[in-house]
C-alpha cells in the first residue's frame, strides 16, 4: 500500500498541473465544450463497454492463472475499438438533430473526436490498473502517472505549436493515455492473434458473462446519468461558459477525492477479489468489514478536509477565468462522499455477482438528480450540488436495505459512525483554525491538521505492505 500511497500522491500531483493547464489554456465556455465531449463518450462506454469491463476485473486474476488473459486483451480491446467506430455514428445523429452542443465543432469533429476519447481512456483505464490485481504495483503507479505527464507535455507542445482549442487538447489526451498503456503491459498480451485467443472464447461461459454484465448495462446508464448525464441539463440551463466554470470547480474536489478513492480502492479490491475467488465459501460479512476498517476512515478525514479548504486551493488549481465565485465548493465535498460511498456499498454486489441489485438504487438517484435540476427554473451551483448530494443519498439507503442483514453483520453502522464522529471533530478544530487564518496559511495549518488524524490510519495499514 506504501507504493500505491506515493504513486497516488505523484498522480495527484500531476493532476492539479493538468487541471492548471486545462484551465489555462482553454477559456470556460472551450472547457465546457471538453467536458460535454467526455460526457458523451462516457455514456457510450458505460453503456456499452463498462460492463464487460467490470467482469473483466472481476476476473483478471483468474484469467491469468488459467494463462487466458493475453487473449483475453486482444477481444476486449477488437470490441473496444469496433464498438467505438459504431458509436460515431450515433454521435453524428446527437449533433445533427440538436439533442448535443458543441460550439464550432463539425458534426465529424465531434464523431472524431469522442471515438479517439472512448478508445483512449477505456483502453487506458482498463488495463494499467490490471496491472496492480495482478500484483505489478509499480507498473500500474508508473503507468497511471505517464498518461498524465504524457498529455501534459503533448498539450504544452502543441499549444506552442499554435495549435489551439478543444481539438489538440483531446488529441494529447488520446495519445498520452495510449502510448502509456502501451509502454508498461506485458508485450505478450498484444502479440498477433493465435491459438489461445480461439481457447479464451471456448473456455469463456458466455451465460456468466451475460448475468454478471447484463443488469450492469441499466445500472451503468443510470449511473451515468447521476454522475455525468446531468451535466448536458446544467449547460442547457446556464450556458456553455457558466457550465465551464462548474464543471473545472467541481473536478478540483471530484480529482482529489478521487484520488483518494483510487488508492484506496486499488488496495482493498484486489484482495477482496482474491479471497473470494480461492474460496467459494468465504464469509462476505468479514471480507465487507476489512473493507469498510480500510476505506471509511481515510474518506471522512479527506471529506472534512476538502470542505474546509476547497474554496482556498481552487486558486492555486484553477486559472483567473475560472475563480471569479468559489464559496459553493466546499459542498462538493458532501456531494462527493455520497457518491464514494454508494460504490462502496455497492462492491458487495459485484463481488457476489448480484449486479441487478444496483438498477432500482441507481434509478431512483438519476430521477431524484436530474428531476430535481430539470423543475428547478433558476439553477444555481449550490441547487447543483443538493440535486446530486440527494440522488447519491437516496441509493445509498435503498442498496443498503437491499441486503441489511449482510452489512450489518459486517459492521457497517457501527464503522460509520466512528468515522463520521472523527470528521466531525476534524471540522470543530478546522473551522477554530479558520478564524485565525485565511488563504495559504490555512490550507498549510488544516494540512496539518489533517497529518496528525491520518497518521495512526497509515501507522496501521503501511505496515507489512509494500
Amino acid at each position: 500500500m506504501f507504493l500505491l500511497l506515493i504513486g497516488r500522491v505523484i498522480q495527484v500531483l500531476l493532476t492539479v498541473a493538468l487541471i492548471r493547464l486545462a484551465t489555462t489554456l482553454l477559456d470556460p465556455a472551450e472547457y465546457g465544450t471538453w467536458i460535454l465531449l467526455q460526457t458523451t463518450a462516457s455514456l457510450f462506454v458505460l453503456f456499452g463497454i463498462s460492463p464487460f469491463g467490470l467482469y473483466l476485473n472481476r476476473h483478471v486474476i483468474d484469467w491469468q492463472e488459467r494463462g487466458l488473459l493475453p487473449a483475453g486483451f486482444k477481444g476486449y480491446t477488437g470490441y473496444l475499438i469496433l464498438f467505438s467506430l459504431c458509436m460515431t455514428g450515433v454521435s453524428c445523429l446527437l449533433v445533427q438533430f440538436g439533442l448535443l452542443r458543441f460550439a464550432d465543432l463539425s458534426m465529424w469533429q465531434v464523431s472524431l473526436l469522442v471515438c479517439l476519447l472512448m478508445i483512449a481512456q477505456t483502453f487506458h483505464q482498463t488495463w494499467v490498473p490490471a496491472l496492480n490485481f495482478l500484483g505489478d504495483r509499480k507498473g500500474f503507479v508508473l503507468g497511471t502517472s505517464a498518461g498524465i505527464l504524457l498529455t501534459i507535455g503533448m498539450a504544452s507542445g502543441l499549444y506552442f505549436l499554435g495549435f489551439q482549442g478543444v481539438a489538440p487538447w483531446v488529441l494529447s489526451v488520446a495519445i498520452g493515455f495510449i502510448i502509456s498503456t502501451f509502454i508498461f503491459i506485458p508485450s505478450s498480451w498484444y502479440r498477433p492473434l493465435g491459438k489461445d485467443t480461439m481457447s479464451f472464447f471456448r473456455q469463456l461461459d458466455l451465460r456468466d458473462v451475460l448475468a454478471f454484465s447484463g443488469p450492469l448495462f441499466l445500472t451503468t446508464a443510470f449511473g451515468w446519468g447521476q454522475t455525468q448525464g446531468y451535466r448536458l441539463v446544467v449547460e442547457n440551463k446556464v450556458g456553455l461558459a457558466e457550465f465551464g466554470k462548474f464543471a473545472a470547480g467541481y473536478s478540483v474536489v471530484a480529482g482529489l477525492f478521487g484520488a483518494l478513492e483510487g488508492v484506496i480502492s486499488s488496495f482493498f479490491q484486489a484482495k477482496y477479489f482474491q479471497n473470494i475467488n480461492a474460496n467459494k465459501n468465504v464469509n462476505h460479512s468479514t471480507e465487507l468489514s476489512q473493507i469498510w476498517k480500510v476505506t471509511l476512515y481515510p474518506y471522512a478525514i479527506a471529506g472534512s478536509f476538502l470542505y474546509l479548504v476547497s474554496p482556498e486551493i481552487s486558486f492555486i488549481f484553477l486559472g483567473k477565468k475560472f475563480t471569479d465565485d468559489v464559496s459553493w465548493l466546499s459542498l462538493v465535498a458532501v456531494s462527493e462522499g455520497g457518491r464514494l460511498l454508494l460504490n462502496l456499498l455497492s462492491v458487495n454486489y459485484y463481488g457476489q455477482k448480484k449486479t441487478h441489485i444496483l438498477i432500482i438504487p441507481q434509478l431512483v438517484g438519476v430521477i431524484l438528480t436530474v428531476g430535481y435540476m430539470l423543475y428547478d427554473k433558476s439553477l444555481s451551483f449550490y441547487d447543483i450540488i443538493w440535486a446530486l448530494g440527494s440522488g447519491y443519498l437516496a441509493a445509498c439507503v435503498i442498496l443498503f436495505l437491499s441486503d441489511l442483514k449482510t452489512y450489518l453483520a459486517s459492521s457497517l453502522i457501527r464503522s460509520a459512525l466512528v468515522a463520521l464522529a472523527i470528521g466531525g471533530i476534524f471540522i470543530l478544530l478546522g473551522t477554530g483554525i479558520a478564524f485565525y487564518a485565511q488563504g495559504l496559511t490555512l490550507v498549510a495549518l488544516t494540512s496539518c491538521l489533517g497529518l496528525v488524524f491520518i497518521l495512526p490510519y497509515l501507522k496501521q495499514h503501511l505496515r507489512g505492505e509494500k
